[in-house]
């Protein structure tokens, strides 16, 4: 959206004074790809507002108001940003924002600033309202000085002016969730994705940080009429290696699992002892992430648990498919499935119009015969460019129904199936994609969501990845040029 010109009458207050101890640094100098979190969010408000101001020790380049009673709250510092703008003559709503929201994005702040009327505008995300997020009437505005004189609250300010409350269906066009994320401590960076001082970035940690369930990703958001390019997270899906040791004994390999990180020490107990391998927390010594790698970057994806008494190592491994190393963690599983399918030839990237492909999972619900009499099924389905259904196959399982569905491809002697489309009933995982890619399916479309893993996988084999696909709305993870955006 960049080269819109600013909103006429609506000026911009970015509050960056206040000091975190949480987060252990100046979040307003927190420097994140490559610009501080002041200077993003005050560039981004200049391009909106017709008149910007910071309060607070001139971190953004904005024109600098200074902060009367620094850590006193916001509304002190919006009461002295309301007084610099009545001096100057303004005397319309503002936009009011905090600077630790490095998700923010140009289209909501647009949305907020031509919001119809001169009222209060704002956002609720997950039931709550987004105050350092928000368009302040101008009565707002004039009255923030003296409710901080009189020691009140942001809160209490909204309390005494109407305010229209905007719930996900009046922004969920140009923005996400995670737009209006806000850091308070380096776990909100490690959430995001984003690098957090002093630690491993994310590269470094070969995929994600060991503590972080979601992935940052960008979208191309099907939206009624509208297609735009938003920041979203995904839940991260990464490979975990169980490993069990004696007293003495190295780790043996137990199993690997895909998961999403985070209580990894849980999973790796609760498993051993659901699989009979454990009876009691007794045998528990401990339970440890692995130093002894060869590769550092998958430190955080095997787990020894470590026993009080032996293992029997040759009944784990009659019981087990054991690995000499660790499974398919890392991109060791990748790298081998690039070769046994690599990424999609040219020939394959024909497009499908996006009316099409949004009409495709009421298509797959139609032929779903098993689970219009159950509700208990998952399914796969296997369509024409021109949205034909071709087969469709049901489980309990997911996986099933789409090797149930390849397999009658293979049968049949259809295989690759490049000219085809893959819609499933439910979410999207790594082996999804794998097995799609094995089929040569150059176009996924999910009713739910994809994993971290699928939509990497998904880029780097060159399938065009579709999620949350319902009536007019729709994700696209990754390759959108396969998408015609004709609705």
């Amino acid at each position: 959206m960049t080269g819109l010109a600013p909103v006429a009458g609506v000026a911009g207050i970015l509050l960056t004074g206040g000091a975190s101890r949480r987060m252990g640094t100046d979040k307003a100098t927190l420097v994140i790809e490559g610009e501080t979190c002041a200077r993003r969010v005050g560039r981004l408000l200049a391009q909106v507002a017709s008149v910007a101001l910071e309060v607070g020790p001139g971190h953004s380049g904005l024109p600098v108001v200074a902060e009367p009673r620094p850590g006193n709250g916001p509304l002190v510092a919006l009461a002295a940003a309301a007084d610099e703008l009545g001096r100057m003559g303004h005397h319309g709503p503002a936009l009011v924002l905090a600077c630790d929201l490095p998700m923010l994005s140009e289209g909501l702040l647009r949305l907020l600033a031509t919001w119809p009327g001169d009222g209060t505008v704002v956002p609720v995300v997950a039931g709550q309202g987004q105050s350092l997020c928000a368009r302040l009437s101008s009565t707002a505005l004039a009255d923030a000085p003296a409710a901080a004189r009189g020691r009140s609250s942001m809160a209490a300010l909204l309390e005494r002016h109407p305010v229209t409350w905007l719930g996900e269906e009046a922004w969920g066009d140009v923005a996400t969730q995670a737009t209006f994320a806000d850091l308070d401590t380096p776990d909100d960076l490690v959430r995001l994705g984003l690098a957090v001082p002093g630690r491993p970035s994310r590269s470094q940690l070969g995929g994600g940080s060991p503590r972080s369930g979601v992935t940052p990703v960008r979208v191309t958001a099907l939206r009624g009429e509208r297609h735009l390019e938003l920041g979203d997270q995904v839940v991260t899906e990464e490979p975990m290696e169980i490993r069990v040791a004696g007293p003495g004994q190295p780790g043996l390999s137990v199993t690997t699992t895909m998961r999403t990180p985070g209580h990894d020490f849980e999973l790796a107990a609760g498993f051993l002892l659901s699989e009979g391998i454990i009876t009691t927390a007794d045998e528990v010594r401990g339970v440890d992430y692995c130093d002894d790698l060869k590769d550092p970057a998958q430190r955080f994806n095997v787990v020894t648990t470590r026993l009080a008494r032996a293992v029997d190592q040759s009944a784990i491994r009659r019981n087990f498919s054991i690995t000499a190393s660790c499974g398919i963690c890392g991109t060791a599983t990748l790298e081998q499935l690039m070769v046994r399918c690599p990424p999609l030839a040219a020939q394959e990237n024909a497009s499908v119009p996006a009316s099409v492909l949004l009409g495709l999972p009421d298509s797959l619900r139609e032929g779903q015969r098993l689970f219009s009499r159950t509700g208990g099924l998952h399914a796969a389905g296997l369509f024409a460019r021109d949205g034909s259904l071709l087969s469709v196959r049901e489980d309990v399982g997911r996986h099933n129904a789409l090797d149930k569905l390849v397999g009658q491809a293979l049968l049949a002697g259809g295989l690759p199936l490049s000219e085809r489309v893959l819609t499933l009933s439910g979410r999207v995982s790594f082996e999804l994609v794998q097995k799609a890619a094995v089929a040569g399916i150059p176009v996924m479309v999910a009713v739910s969501a994809p994993s971290s893993l699928a939509v990497s996988t998904a880029e780097r084999l060159g399938i065009t990845l579709m999620g949350f696909v319902r009536g007019d709305r729709a994700n696209v993870y990754t390759h959108p040029a396969r998408v015609t955006l004709d609705c």
